[in-house]
């Protein structure tokens, strides 16, 4: 154990908490910015762990960064999706204003500890202070999304509705047929492909 995070591979990780020890724990939590509110008690931030080591085998369900993070929740998500903060950092502007763009969409947001713990869990060798992790239908990822989610939402919206009901909100943009399907901005090679297509379609009439 280091620093009061369990260090383990994937496989072992999936039944063994993030944070075993509260007394750890609430040194963790003790150095935290006075504006990250509301922070994960320890159960939910051990959902939110088991969460970040699976989303890497999901890589187009998570989305990284300040900007990245802020940037998408500006634009229209049709599914259901979450976002995590790290506790240890200054808060800016635009990190600042994610917390407000997840209420007024009714995204669940948590802060948990700490930057370079939520980097390590996503095997990358930088400190995250912001990550948005969407829906993805695969069964070996829903359990852990399902989990954090509901945990998230209880502590940041104070309400007890599950993630079932809000999967099943009357939102018709999320569902083709029976499977759900991401709606997101398009990615600079989509723009790119589309304006190199609509010349060649000019160019031939």
């Amino acid at each position: 154990m280091a620093n009061g995070l369990v260090q383990l591979d994937f496989v072992q990780t999936r039944d063994v908490l993030r944070f075993p020890d509260p007394v750890l724990f609430q040194q963790e939590i003790r150095y935290s910015n006075k504006l990250a509110k509301p922070i994960g008690n320890q159960t939910v931030t051990n959902k939110c762990y088991a969460l970040l080591n699976r989303v890497i085998f999901f890589p187009s369900s998570v989305y990284i960064g300040n900007h990245v993070v802020h940037n998408m929740l500006k634009s229209t998500i049709y599914m259901p999706c979450l976002v995590m903060l790290a506790t240890d950092t200054f808060i800016d502007k635009v990190l600042g204003n994610i917390p407000k763009l997840c209420i007024k969409s009714g995204i669940p947001y948590i802060y948990i500890p700490r930057k370079d713990f939520i980097g390590q869990a996503l095997n990358l060798n930088i400190n995250v202070t912001a990550v948005l992790i969407s829906y993805c239908n695969d069964p070996g990822y829903q359990s852990e999304f399902q989990s954090a989610y509901e945990g998230i939402s209880s502590q940041c919206f104070g309400e007890n509705s599950t993630f079932k009901d809000d999967l099943a909100k009357p939102v018709t943009a999320i569902y083709k047929g029976n499977h759900l399907v991401p709606t997101f901005p398009p990615s600079a090679t989509d723009t790119l492909n589309s304006i190199s297509h609509n010349k060649g379609n000019r160019k031939k009439n």
